[in-house]
């Protein structure tokens, strides 16, 4: 493969071998040359050497990371590729897994990952030349060497990026119910705040289990509990050694890491690719991180540049902040404890975590999931009505500790009001069901019960998240078992608002 130096010694002064193109119809943009091609793709080429040279948690000129450089090159080639010259997207794929940054955690195969998602991003668009004789226009990126501060951010931001067509708004993946609709959104912050004992580092702890086992990274900053407990809680959500030893990060920090080994640790943390990020306890690590302690919410902003964010932007992670809220419910609104300023710095979503059944060692415990902030807004759209504080129910989570593993089933909200006299008849005509056919799977359920098919699926996560049914995974399949009568007439209503 040729190095960018080469390539662009290659390149004629004058492109004499371009064959003529038709006519480009009004509204469209000429074709782009060969040579044009030829540059871009050295200077993108160049761009990932840069990116390869890049100091742990440096940015380049344009804010971009490692993982979102990457990105960016590998849109860039494929547009190239799509140009109509002789580069080919088989060319453009070998050039860019030969030349992409890789480290422990990000080999081959999340560069293969990162490539398909480029063609998807990119489909047919070529490229789009602001100017073909400017040498900055070869690369996606600002020429100049990376800074190891953050841009400046008072100079006029360049928005053709963002109106190219690459660009696509930031979508949950992470925390995923059991129709498929997810809550953590990557590359984000997020808070989940809840009382003393309400589940909501079990909840992210879990979700920490299920990505490393998958082969994926997690970071875990801890403020509040310790190492043996974690690694506990890891292993009764079904985690492996193997899986907690090569993807589990955990840091105790107990110093603001400003400078000599302290700041050398934290620059290496931040040197991989992770899929969560979990901070676990925000009052306490805003101690440590050494804020003023003068005006709750400058000290909340402060603090979320610093950690949370840093995170964030440089490894690309979903970063969740575990928080508490005020002993007061009437009063403590929908935000943590402290400034309003929590909520209003978050990039991604807000969570309240309201407890409907006690959790614990062999009980079963259900937990209520409220989104109280969701900026990109992919949420919200899948939750509950709408309280009159701003929060909507986004999902219900039955936590079976009564095995020799926790089970989590994180499931979506129960529409319907306290009166649904239909959801009501559901849930007895599948209680009856299940009291017949134990052991049977959801689409079993919707072929035998009659009914509509929607508000079968809300009458059974309501079963499961009152505890009345159990759901097992074995294998591909998803099986339900009566463990208790379901008798409406005897039940106390609970949609998880606080009384």
């Amino acid at each position: 493969m040729l190095s960018p130096d080469e390539i662009l010694a290659e390149a004629p002064e004058k492109d004499a071998e371009t064959v003529p193109a038709p006519a480009t119809p009004p509204g469209q943009e000429d074709p782009v040359s060969a040579d044009y091609v030829r540059r871009t793709v050295a200077g993108v080429l160049g761009d990932l050497d840069k990116l390869e040279a890049l100091a742990p948690g440096d940015l380049t000129e344009r804010g971009d990371g490692w993982d979102s450089g990457c990105f960016a090159a590998a849109c860039q080639l494929a547009r190239a590729a799509n140009s109509g010259t002789d580069y080919t997207i088989e060319q453009a794929e070998k050039d860019f897994k030969n030349r992409c940054p890789t480290d422990d955690g990000f080999g081959p195969g999340r560069v293969a990952h990162k490539w398909s998602d480029a063609l998807e991003t990119v489909g047919d668009d070529p490229l789009h030349p602001q100017n073909p004789s400017a040498d900055e226009d070869f690369g996606p990126y600002m020429s100049g060497k990376p800074k190891n501060a953050r841009p400046r951010s008072w100079c006029a931001v360049d928005l053709s990026c963002y109106l190219d067509g690459s660009y696509t708004p930031p979508r949950p993946t992470l925390l995923r119910r059991t129709d498929d609709v997810c809550l953590l959104y990557p590359g984000l912050t997020h808070s989940i705040h809840g009382e003393p004992e309400s589940g909501k580092s079990f909840l992210v702890q879990y979700e920490a289990a299920r990505l490393i086992m998958e082969g994926q990274f997690v970071l875990y900053v801890d403020f509040e509990s310790d190492a043996g407990s974690l690694a506990e809680r890891l292993t009764l959500l079904g985690a492996t050694r193997r899986a907690i030893e090569q993807y589990f990060t955990y840091v105790r920090p107990e110093t603001n890491p400003s400078q000599g080994e302290d700041a050398n640790d934290f620059a290496a943390m931040l040197n991989k690719r992770y899929a969560l990020a979990v901070i676990d306890g925000v009052s306490e690590s805003m101690a440590v991180m050494g804020t003023a302690g003068t005006d709750p919410n400058s000290d909340a902003i402060d603090w979320a540049t610093r950690l949370p964010r840093r995170i964030a932007d440089v490894t690309g992670a979903a970063v969740v902040q575990i928080d508490h809220v005020t002993k007061n419910s009437e009063t403590r609104g929908r935000w943590a404890i402290g400034g309003q300023a929590k909520l209003s710095a978050l990039t991604g979503a807000a969570y309240m975590v309201e407890v409907r059944e006690p959790l614990g060692r062999g009980r079963r415990g259900a937990l209520t999931l409220w989104v109280a902030k969701d900026r990109p807004g992919f949420v919200r759209g899948h939750s509950g009505a709408r309280r009159p504080d701003g929060v909507q129910q986004a999902a219900e989570v039955v936590v079976d500790s009564t095995g020799e593993h926790v089970e989590f089933t994180v499931s979506p909200p129960t529409l319907a009001s306290v009166g649904d006299e239909a959801l009501e008849k559901m849930k007895v005509r599948i209680a009856e069901f299940l009291n017949e056919a134990p052991g049977a799977s959801l689409n079993k359920i919707r072929e035998c019960v009659d009914g509509n098919n929607s508000r079968k699926g809300h009458a059974l996560n309501s079963l499961v998240a009152d505890g009345y049914v159990q759901r097992d995974h074995r294998g591909q399949a998803t099986l339900h078992t009566l463990v208790r009568p379901y008798a409406p007439e005897l039940q106390v209503h609970d949609l998880g608002v606080g009384e």
